[in-house]
């Protein structure tokens, strides 16, 4: 019996071959490496940015949920809010994450900011907890430069040279001196402050409201909040919010010249910035310019527009710069021992007081280059000034401190007349009245107390917030006040 044929041989194409060779070649790369995944979106990256967002809304409860077990500890008992403050403040406001790198359940993820205009580093280390991802440590590399004035304007150095005189500064021109602008001061509601009450609650911060200002006539009103990154126009009339924008920097304050039409603010990155005011709306801002170290915490403008002050810390002292506003340039850089947290031009605009950490008051008229020191005497030794401000007739100047007093001075005298005392309420912010007879303080205890400036009379407890007040503000034509808060609104008292 013959044998079977053999089965004939098939030949398979070799391109075929070939792409299948290939294809089972990449796919075996890819299951050895994945592509690469945009380091943004991973879970670490996306829990980092929750923790982020918590820290900006000042969120506590969040924040402490968005950290790993071993740092939950320090954001509990009396000292949270300091640490929840400080890392605000050290972390910057924008980052990106450039990479991912770790294991399954730690991940270091590389970021990159910019911070003053130049690029910073940093890093931070995310554990998975409970299926979550949260931070274990964040960390940055960076070096704030340090501006220094001008060499065109030197300025002889500041330096206490007893209890009530210190050194001469150099004299500002006259031209910078001249009438007032805005409305007439007209009186506050009579016959007494005891009658306000709330007209009006503003609602649409997201984080603590840290500065306030009218418009000249009353109509508008400015908010800024150092949390939300955002400055706000208000309706005076009714409360409606007109617009929000987006400052991409932290506000530390804010000002709107007598005039009416322009807000001027001070940011986290030293930028001095002017804002339209176009009808109901705020316009793109101009640099005036940048301030020297960390000069951002207080703001004030001169009654006649011209001159602009910025105030904080610089080489480990207080620092103080006057800014020309019509030339959007420094004038002078005026130094004291301590750090400045607050600063106010006296109405006719030839003096401007500063003071802050300590019990200090400093005064220069930059007239005559005269510097004074007052030396505050109140219940503690360790008081440190939050706000001040003089009366639009100019003959008081009052203070506002963290042991909960509040301090009246004979502004041509320097003498120490009135104090008042709110127990265990640190005043953090005070505005005069546009008739001068009253000055109302925020207090830590969520109240705005109303004060008599020429005697030792309260006027009246206005209680609404449920939380701090941090800002006050007087409209300028005697019928409004405005306290703004940690509660997230701000209330127009008539």
């Amino acid at each position: 019996m013959p044998a079977p044929p053999a089965p004939a041989r098939r030949r398979l194409p070799v391109i075929p071959l070939l792409a299948a060779a290939i294809a089972v070649a990449l796919g075996a790369l890819i299951a050895f490496n994945p592509p690469t995944r945009d380091p943004e979106d991973s879970p670490a990256a996306r829990g980092f940015r929750d923790y982020r967002r918590a820290l900006a809304r000042d969120d506590l409860a969040a924040v402490r949920e968005r950290v790993a077990a071993g740092r939950r500890s320090t954001l509990e008992g009396a000292q949270a809010a300091v640490v929840l403050e400080m890392l605000r403040k050290f972390a910057p406001p924008d980052y990106r994450v450039t990479a991912a790198q770790g294991e399954d359940d730690r991940i270091t993820l590389s970021l990159a900011a910019m911070v003053n205009g130049e690029s910073v580093r940093g890093s931070a280390v995310m554990v998975r907890e409970d299926h979550e991802w949260r931070l274990e440590n964040e960390s940055w590399e960076m070096t704030l430069p340090v501006e220094e004035a001008p060499a065109t304007t030197p300025v002889p150095a500041v330096t206490p040279a007893g209890p009530r005189q210190a050194g001469p500064i150099q004299p500002l021109d006259e031209s910078f001196f001249g009438p007032s602008l805005g409305a007439a001061p007209q009186p506050f509601p009579a016959p007494g402050a005891e009658q306000l009450s709330a007209a009006a609650t503003l609602r649409g911060h997201v984080d603590a409201i840290e500065s306030l200002g009218f418009t000249a006539d009353g109509r508008h009103l400015v908010s800024a909040s150092w949390g939300d990154v955002t400055l706000r126009l208000w309706r005076a009339a009714d409360g409606a919010l007109l617009e929000t924008v987006e400052t991409q920097v932290r506000v530390a304050a804010l000002v709107v010249d007598p005039d009416g039409d322009t807000v001027y603010t001070l940011d986290a990155e030293r930028r001095l910035l002017a804002w339209p005011l176009e009808g109901e709306g705020i316009g793109e801002p101009e640099e005036i310019g940048t301030t020297v170290g960390h000069e951002t915490r207080a703001l004030a403008v001169s009654r006649n527009g011209s001159l602009l002050a910025t105030a904080g810390l610089a080489d480990g002292s207080g620092s103080l710069s006057l800014w020309d506003l019509e030339q959007s340039a420094r004038l002078r850089r005026l130094g004291a021992p301590a750090a400045l947290q607050a600063v106010a031009f006296s109405p006719d605009g030839r003096t401007v007081a500063a003071a802050g950490k300590g019990r200090e008051i400093w005064l220069w008229d930059l007239t005559s280059g005269e510097a004074l020191v007052w030396s505050v005497h109140g219940p503690s030794s360790e008081s440190e000034i939050q706000g001040l401000a003089f009366s639009p007739d100019g003959t008081h100047l009052a203070t506002a401190h963290n042991d909960s007093s509040i301090s009246v001075w004979d502004a041509g005298a320097g003498r120490q007349m009135q104090d008042f005392y709110v127990p265990e309420a640190p005043a953090l912010d005070l505005a005069f009245s546009p008739d001068g007879r009253v000055f109302a303080t925020a207090q830590s205890d969520g109240g705005v107390y109303l004060w008599e400036a020429a005697s030792e009379n309260r006027l009246a407890v206005l209680l609404g917030h449920r939380a701090s007040v941090r800002a006050v503000a007087f409209d300028p034509v005697g019928t409004t006040l405005a306290s703004g808060s940690e509660d997230l609104t701000i209330i127009l008292w008539r």
